[in-house]
């Protein structure tokens, strides 16, 4: 009796571990998600400012850019 109790035990202690392992791999891929979200974001917005820039730099025009 004793010995089933502790194979329950143990079987749950390994269920308890496996489902954390889980939450674990979920939480990276959230945070993965998020860094990749962000990574284009920010590069979204670099376009944008070199677009601005492109007259000074690329010598259209006859003032250039809004950028120094």
């Amino acid at each position: 009796m004793a010995v089933e109790a502790m194979a329950v035990v143990a079987t749950a202690n390994a269920a308890i571990a496996t489902a954390a392992v889980a939450a674990g791999k979920e939480e990276k891929e959230r945070k993965k998600k998020r860094l990749r979200l962000l990574r284009k974001q920010l590069q979204l917005e670099e376009k944008k400012e070199r677009k601005k820039c492109r007259g000074g730099r690329r010598g259209r025009g006859y003032g250039g850019g809004s950028c120094s």
